[in-house]
C-alpha cells in the first residue's frame, strides 16, 4: 500500500536544497517528490492512503552521528549518578541502589561528576565506596565515560596491585597514593577496561530490553539512524549476538552503523580491526552494518586529559596524545588497508592535529577512498581548519557543547584557538556531522534542540545549565541549513549511505521526520519547543504523536 503525504513544507536536503509539497512512499522507498497535485495524480487508481500534513515540516530522518546506545543499555540497569553534583549526593545514590539491589555479583554505574572533584581538588578514592560496599566489586564511569571509580574489591578481582604497571604512563594509568598503591581512580580507556573486563557480568535479556527502550526514545525524537561509537568488555559479545538478534526481529527503530571495540593505543589496533571484521561477517545489511574502526587520540576537558597545545590552568601541564604522530599514521594505514573507515576521538587541538597528519599521509599515498571522521572537533590546531576540506575529513560535533561555561574558562588557557570552529570548516569546503554522545551527555540526544544550539551557540534555555553563556565568536554560528545538513546527508556520508538515506529523493529509503513547526520560519529561541509529530523509518511509522 502506498502512502502519500501532501500539503506540507518538505525540505529535501537534496543537492539543490529544493523544497516540495508532497512525498509518496511505496513500501520502504520514496516513489515521488513534488507538488500535491502531482502526488495525487501519482497514486490515482492505486491502493493509497492520503495524509494531509496541513503545512507541517518534513525533513529527512535525523541521524545521530556519534552515540553509545549499547553502553547506554548496559548502564541503564545500573547505578546512574547523572545530575548529582556533590560527593554526598553521589555516595547517597550508590548506597541507595546497593541496598535496594542486594545479592548482585557486581555493581556498575555511570555518571559521577568529575567537575566536583576538580573544583574541590580531590580525586575519587576506593575508600569512599568501600564504606558502602566492601565485598562485591563496584565500578562507576565518570560523566565523560573516560575515567572510572572503583572499590577495593574491584581492584582485587582485576588483579590490580601496587606492582601492576600503568598500561600507558601519563595517558592511561591508575591513580596511586604516596606508597604507590592504586586508589581506585582509573584514568582513560586501557586502565578502565583492565578492571571492567574482569568484573563485568552481563544479563543480555535486560540489556536488550533497555536497548529497545532507548530505540523507542530515539524514534520519538525523529531519529532514524544511529552511529554507535563502540564499547568494551562484554559489550562486544553483545553486539555480535543480542544486538543482531534485535535487528533480525525488527525490534529496533533505527538503522545501526557501528564498530567494535574502542581502540586506545597502537597495540590495540589489530584487535580493533579483527573484532570489527568479525561483527561485519555476522551482519552486513542496510539496517545494521559495521564500517569503521574507532580510536582515541586523547581524553576529555572534564578530566584534564584532552591533548591541548597549551598547559591547563589548574595543573600547568599539557598531556600527550594517546598515539604519537608515527603511531597514528601507522594505525591509519592499517585500518585503511583493512577496508574500514576511520573515526578518531579528538578533543584537544594536538589530538586533531595528529589526525590531520595521518589523513594527509593517507592522501599523499594515493588513498582517497577511506573516510575519516574527527569526532567531537572541540579544538583545531592553528591552520588545520582549512585542511578538513582539502583532505576530505568530516568534523563531527555535539551542539549542546556549543556553549561557554565558567568551568571551561577556569581550566582552558586563554591563548588556545577558538573552540567548535564548525562554520570555518564549512567555509573551507569541509563537511560537519552532528551527534549526541549519548549517554555521555544527558542533554544532547534531541536533534530539535541541536538545531537551535548549532545556530545560537548557547544552551537552548538559560535555566537548563546555570553558568553557561553564548560561545564566541559569533562568526562560527551555523545556519539552519548547515545544522539540518549535519544531522542528515553528512551523517549519511559518514555511514557510507548517502546514496540511500539523508535526503528526500526518489529511490531512497523512506526515512523521514515530520515536525509541527517550520524551524526556518520561527524565532531561533523557540526552535527547541518544536515537537516531532511522526517518525518514519524504512517506510514504517516508528513514532506518532
Amino acid at each position: 500500500m502506498m502512502k502519500a503525504y501532501t500539503n506540507g513544507k518538505i525540505y529535501t536536503v537534496n543537492e539543490n536544497r529544493d523544497w516540495a509539497e508532497a512525498v509518496v512512499i511505496d513500501g520502504s522507498r520514496i516513489a515521488y517528490v513534488g507538488d500535491t497535485a502531482g502526488a495525487e495524480a501519482f497514486v490515482a487508481g492505486k491502493d493509497a492512503e492520503i495524509v494531509d500534513m496541513d503545512g507541517k515540516l518534513m525533513l529527512p530522518g535525523f541521524i545521530d552521528g556519534h552515540c553509545h546506545p549499547i553502553i547506554g543499555a548496559f548502564y541503564k540497569s545500573g547505578i546512574l549518578l547523572n545530575g548529582l553534583f556533590t560527593l554526598d549526593e553521589m555516595l547517597a545514590e550508590v548506597r541507595r541502589y546497593i541496598e535496594e539491589h542486594p545479592g548482585k555479583e557486581y555493581y556498575s554505574g555511570k555518571g559521577f561528576e568529575e567537575s566536583w572533584f576538580i573544583e574541590n581538588e580531590k580525586e575519587p578514592d576506593k575508600s569512599m565506596l568501600d564504606g558502602i560496599c566492601d565485598d562485591v566489586p563496584v565500578v562507576i564511569l565518570g560523566t565523560s565515560g573516560h575515567v572510572a571509580w572503583c572499590n577495593s574489591c574491584a581492584l582485587e578481582k582485576a588483579g590490580i596491585t601496587k606492582d601492576t604497571p600503568d598500561p600507558h604512563p601519563g595517558r592511561s594509568y591508575f591513580a596511586r597514593d604516596e606508597e604507590g598503591n592504586p586508589t581506585g581512580y582509573l584514568i582513560e580507556g586501557i586502565a578502565v577496561t583492565m578492571v571492567t573486563d574482569k568484573v563485568e557480568v552481563i544479563d543480555f535479556e535486560e540489556v536488550s530490553g533497555n536497548l529497545m527502550e532507548i530505540s523507542d526514545d530515539y524514534a520519538s525524537k525523529g531519529v532514524t539512524s544511529i552511529c554507535d561509537m563502540g564499547g568494551f568488555g562484554g559489550m562486544i559479545d553483545y553486539m555480535g549476538t543480542g544486538l543482531i538478534d534485535l535487528v533480525k526481529k525488527d525490534h529496533l527503530k533505527q538503522r545501526f552503523n557501528g564498530c567494535g571495540i574502542m581502540v586506545n593505543s597502537i597495540g590495540e589496533v589489530d584487535d580493533g580491526i579483527a573484532i570489527t571484521k568479525e561483527l561485519k561477517s555476522r551482519m552486513d545489511s542496510d539496517k545494521c552494518r559495521f564500517t569503521f574502526v574507532k580510536m582515541f587520540q586523547d581524553g576529555t576537558l572534564e578530566d584534564l586529559t584532552a591533548a591541548i597545545s597549551k598547559p591547563y590552568i589548574p595543573t600547568g601541564t599539557a598531556p600527550d596524545t594517546f598515539f604519537t604522530d608515527d603511531e597514528i599514521i601507522e594505525a591509519g594505514f592499517k585500518v585503511a588497508e583493512s577496508g574500514f573507515d576511520i573515526n578518531i576521538h579528538c578533543i584537544g587541538d594536538m589530538a586533531s592535529h595528529g589526525l590531520v597528519k595521518m589523513t594527509k599521509a593517507l592522501r599523499d599515498a594515493g588513498n582517497r577512498d577511506t573516510r575519516v571522521t574527527n569526532s567531537h572537533s572541540s579544538y583545531f590546531y592553528e591552520g588545520d581548519v582549512s585542511e578538513f576540506g582539502k583532505l576530505g575529513i568530516l568534523a563531527n560535533t555535539t551542539y549542546v557543547w556549543h556553549a561557554a561555561s565558567e568551568l571551561e574558562e577556569e581550566v582552558i588557557p586563554k591563548d588556545l584557538p577558538n573552540s567548535y570552529e564548525m562554520k570555518s570548516v564549512l567555509n573551507g569546503g569541509g563537511r560537519i556531522g552532528a551527534g549526541s554522545d549519548f549517554p555521555v551527555d544527558v542533554f544532547g540526544n534531541e536533534p530539535v534542540k541541536g538545531l537551535q544550539m548549532g545556530c545560537t551557540r548557547k544552551m537552548y534555555r538559560e535555566d537548563v545549565l546555570p553558568g553557561s553563556f553564548e560561545l564566541k565568536p559569533e562568526s562560527e554560528k551555523l545556519s539552519m541549513d548547515d545544522v539540518i545538513t549535519s544531522y542528515t546527508i553528512s551523517n549519511a556520508y559518514q555511514m557510507r549511505m548517502e546514496d540511500k538515506i539523508g535526503s528526500i529523493e526518489v529511490g531512497k529509503y523512506a526515512d523521514l521526520v515530520i515536525l509541527d513547526k517550520n524551524v526556518f520560519e520561527i524565532p531561533l529561541e523557540e526552535v527547541y519547543m518544536t515537537e516531532v509529530c511522526e517518525t518514519i523509518m524504512n517506510g514504517v511509522t516508528t513514532y506518532s504523536k
